[in-house]
């Protein structure tokens, strides 16, 4: 059976979890992005102890090979963990605008049991991804404009 952590069952210590081999994210996405034409946000995650870390953004899963992915040891707990990134760019969200809920990322967390079956999982936060606002700017005296 597959075990799933949620929010509800986040309120279980942090050394309780990572004992019986949870994962626990000790990095989760901020609640929300601000994403501009040019420059692309970076989501990331950090947990422990995993095997393995994807993204699920408006319900589609965000293939691995565009995550950056880095094996870390926690300093608090010396636990090997994984620390997983990803950029979300403007054209990614364009579709989602106008759309309820908008876009949003999640990180999922899988880590292996040798007395189970099915591997245990957990679910961070999910974070939101919104249009930064544009606005074109005339200068004064200038024949110009910048946009910002």
């Amino acid at each position: 059976m597959l075990s799933v952590t949620t929010a509800r069952s986040r309120s279980r210590s942090r050394s309780q979890a990572v004992e019986d081999g949870l994962p626990v994210f000790s990095r989760e996405p901020e609640s929300i992005y601000y994403i501009t034409r040019s420059r692309p946000v970076v989501i990331t995650c950090v947990a422990s102890p995993v095997v393995q870390i994807n993204f699920k953004c408006s319900d589609q899963w965000v293939s691995p090979s565009d995550h950056t992915t880095l094996d870390i040891v926690e300093p608090q707990s010396g636990q090997h963990g994984l620390q997983v990134s990803i950029e979300v760019w403007r054209a990614d969200i364009e579709e989602t605008l106008e759309r309820p809920g908008g876009y949003w990322c999640e990180c999922h967390a899988w880590n292996s049991l040798p007395h189970q079956s099915e591997p245990v999982t957990a679910k961070s936060k999910r974070a939101a991804v919104v249009a930064a606002c544009e606005y074109t700017v005339s200068l004064r005296g200038g024949s110009g404009s910048s946009q910002f």
